[in-house]
């Protein structure tokens, strides 16, 4: 976890995280600016719900998460790249990204109340049972999504390559490879 810190630099680590609910690999949090997330393997995974790979929260800026081979698992809500509350300004580029649950709400890549995200180049494959989301954007504005690979599967009902919702204003998605 960093906080209110800025010129982070987390490159070239292998992160396993494990438990029951509530693992994060990697936490931007409060003010963590121009911060560099490259090149990590990340494996965040637990017995229940909320495991995420990446998430960038609480006025953080500027910053670049990129070549991040993420991997999350766990029953619901299992997010590869979370953007919570004005973390904005943020590139994330030539990730992998896979997010595997035993139940519903599998996410690729979350930008929820952010805004200034470019997100180009990803491969994003998410599975579960239903609400399975390569990319969801939540209130979230100006942002740019292109040349990804995107791959939704479950074997319930919902499962979106892409999905803009509740004040979501002025992204574009372009150019994107996506099955569902």
């Amino acid at each position: 976890v960093v906080t209110r810190s800025t010129n982070n630099n987390i490159t070239n680590n292998i992160i396993n995280t494990s438990g029951t609910a509530g693992n994060y690999g990697i936490q931007l949090d409060t003010s963590a600016n121009d911060s560099l997330v490259l090149n990590n393997s990340i494996f965040s995974g637990g017995s229940a719900s909320v495991n995420l790979g990446i998430y960038v929260s609480t006025r953080s800026y500027r910053n670049n998460l990129s070549h991040n081979r993420i991997s999350t698992r766990g029953t619901t809500s299992n997010y590869g790249i979370q953007l919570f509350t004005d973390a904005n300004i943020t590139h994330i580029e030539y990730n992998n990204i896979t997010t595997n649950g035993t139940g519903a709400n599998n996410f690729g890549i979350y930008p929820q109340f952010s805004g200034i995200v470019n997100i180009t180049n990803n491969v994003i494959f998410t599975n579960g049972t239903s609400d399975n989301y390569g990319l969801i954007f939540e209130a979230s504005m100006n942002s740019i999504t292109e040349n990804n690979n995107i791959t939704t599967t479950g074997s319930g009902a919902s499962n979106y390559g892409v999905y803009v919702f509740r004040r979501s204003v002025a992204n574009n998605v372009t150019n994107n490879i996506i099955n569902t």
